[in-house]
């Protein structure tokens, strides 16, 4: 206004546009030819419009205590934010299902939420969404813990989701504590990681791999043109489908392009100028695929405001039973198997 002192409400205004279009602008598609020249910008939620609220509070994990704070806002290392649509709120004796959102390396876990499509799901399915800075599998296990005490939370549909070093972590929090969640979605890692020990006799895991054919972190491309998903660990792709009893022989990415392995079924579909590829593997065991494989025609190493729909059509189908069995909403096919 053409005096010397700082509005800090309007510099609030302005950084809250700056930060919007830097996410906008990272979230982008190329070809691979024009590295930066065909963009795509991606909606941004904007959460006052809409039925829904933030609790950010710092919890420590060694204690279950969680210290509130009225900024929706990272403070420290042990930050959380858990986004409560009002319907949810009003109805805290209910019970609503859970999902998991971890951030990649250097992100925040508020961007990797509002970038991804989260809230708006979590608005018309009625999905407690938590968002914390650490992503140790102990720690999301123990603040799952709080969450079940403390909101209306369905212990039997808790899911994970994350991106890049989000998506590592997303699969060593599901691949380490397999009773408690019902299904994950690593995006941009492939697979996640491999886990040591994992009991297959004893437990199923359904996984959705989201990435990028464009993401030269995860898709490799030899002399030949041939592209094969390869993600921050290449043995944990095939691990996903071993703990599922999935039988892998070789991976041909001549004859299946990305992953190598023919799929039971395959769809592919154009959303916001941006196509979708999506493999499905089917167990014997359910009605649902086991494991979804998802390529994104043309995209790097980012996301896409269509990851969280694609992540929640997969996930949704199936719930976690009190004795680490899994149940899916297409049939009664359970795993481990009841006694005759």
């Amino acid at each position: 206004d053409g005096g010397d002192s700082i509005d800090h409400g309007q510099l609030a205004e302005a950084w809250e546009i700056l930060r919007r279009a830097e996410n906008m602008k990272t979230n982008t598609h190329h070809d691979l030819e024009h590295y930066y020249e065909d963009r795509v910008l991606m909606r941004w939620p904007i959460l006052d419009e809409m039925p829904i609220s933030v609790d950010s509070f710092d919890f420590n994990a060694s204690t279950g205590e969680a210290f509130y704070y009225d900024e929706k806002r990272t403070l420290s290392g042990n930050s959380v934010h858990v986004y409560v649509p009002d319907e949810v709120r009003d109805a805290m004796d209910g019970s609503f299902p859970v999902v998991f959102v971890l951030h990649g390396a250097s992100g925040d876990p508020i961007e990797m939420v509002e970038s991804t499509g989260w809230p708006g799901l979590a608005v018309s399915e009625h999905i407690l969404l938590v968002a914390p800075v650490n992503e140790t599998a102990e720690y999301v296990a123990a603040l799952l813990d709080y969450i079940l005490e403390n909101y209306p939370a369905d212990a039997s549909r808790v899911y994970c989701t994350g991106f890049s070093a989000g998506g590592v972590s997303t699969a060593a929090v599901g691949k380490t504590y397999p009773s408690r969640f019902a299904a994950i979605a690593p995006m941009g890692s492939a697979g996640g990681q491999t886990v040591d020990g994992f009991d297959a006799d004893t437990y199923d895991l359904p996984v959705c791999m989201i990435v990028g054919a464009a993401d030269d972190l995860n898709v490799s491309i030899d002399e030949n043109g041939i592209r094969k998903v390869v993600g921050l660990d290449a043995n944990a792709l095939l691990q996903n489908f071993a703990i599922n009893e999935l039988p892998v022989e070789e991976q041909d990415c001549i004859l299946t392009p990305y992953w190598g392995i023919p799929a039971d079924d395959y769809e592919t579909f154009t959303y916001h100028e941006m196509t979708y590829e999506i493999s499905r593997y089917y167990s014997d065991r359910y009605e649902e695929p086991i494991i979804e494989g998802v390529v994104i025609l043309d995209l790097i190493h980012s996301y896409t405001d269509h990851m969280a729909r694609l992540a929640w059509d997969f996930m949704s189908h199936f719930s976690r039973l009190p004795d680490g069995g899994l149940l899916t909403d297409g049939d009664e096919s359970r795993f481990p198997y009841e006694a005759d």
